[in-house]
């Protein structure tokens, strides 16, 4: 009994990082990119300009995927704020739900609500960059595999070479996938609610491979596999996604670089 129960537990832990290991660690590097961001914008050109160039609809569509998953996870909505530049909230937006801690399904809904601007996000962001660049996903695989593409060894030189900077439908495009990217990144009230939806994953697929090991059940070993196929979509999904937001940050880097040299003011450092 104790094999099997060690067995299930590696095997989850497997399954697990199939699926969030690397949407995770692209959603970590969305969030540091996105605070550098911030603070470079906020430092050199004032925290009302960076938040209003952006946050009108990056934060909205932030708050939209929160709300996106209350409804399927059985999360009642309390309180929605879109977006606000009122000096008296500590946010810019926020979405207050409430749920059954004894639905499983309410519980484990707190990983998407938590994680749901990043998923949201990443498809306005693939969306954007469909309309510029028609043949995106032929150029992102292009003569690589998907973890050659996972290290943007052909996503920035595919992309890039797709884009028609000609076309004011292009500047658009490249606009909204700015501001979505700059909003897009989870808080730590995000993590934290997620953290619980994570615990309640891990138990749910535990639970099946413990399962998969009794004779009548062993199609469920399929799950492994589902989940493994789940975490290359979501990982392609964002790909773009991580991409906009590292580029977002190095052009936010280079022109406030530029506009303190003009204006002779101490160059800002991204994590200072």
């Amino acid at each position: 009994m104790l094999q099997s129960l060690l067995n299930a537990f590696e095997t989850t832990l497997k399954d697990l990082s199939a699926l969030l290991l690397l949407p995770a660690l692209m959603g970590l590097l969305i969030h540091l990119v996105e605070t550098a961001s911030y603070n470079i914008q906020s430092r050199t050109f004032g925290r009302w300009f960076t938040i209003i160039s952006t946050g009108w609809l990056g934060v909205p569509v932030h708050e939209f995927g929160h709300m996106f998953f209350c409804v399927p996870f059985m999360h009642r909505i309390d309180e929605v704020q879109l977006f606000s530049v009122s000096g008296s909230q500590k946010t810019l937006g926020f979405v207050k739900h409430s749920y059954n801690p004894k639905n499983p399904v309410a519980v484990l809904g707190n990983l998407f609500i938590g994680f749901g601007p990043l998923l949201l996000g990443s498809a306005i962001i693939w969306l954007c960059f469909k309309l510029v660049v028609p043949d995106l996903l032929h150029l992102l695989l292009q003569d690589a595999s998907f973890t050659d593409a996972m290290f943007w060894t052909v996503s920035l030189p595919g992309i890039a070479s797709g884009i028609d900077l000609s076309s004011g439908w292009t500047w658009l495009c490249l606009y909204v996938v700015f501001c979505t990217a700059s909003h897009m990144g989870p808080s730590v009230s995000d993590i934290k609610s997620g953290l619980s939806g994570a615990a309640a994953l891990f138990l749910l697929v535990f639970a099946l491979n413990l399962a998969a090991m009794a004779p009548r059940l062993g199609s469920l070993k399929n799950a492994g596999l589902l989940l493994y196929h789940a975490g290359r979509i979501i990982s392609m999904l964002m790909l773009p996604a991580t991409t906009a937001a590292i580029a977002g940050f190095l052009l936010s880097w280079l022109a406030a670089t530029v506009f303190s040299l003009l204006t002779e003011k101490e160059i800002p450092m991204p994590w200072r």
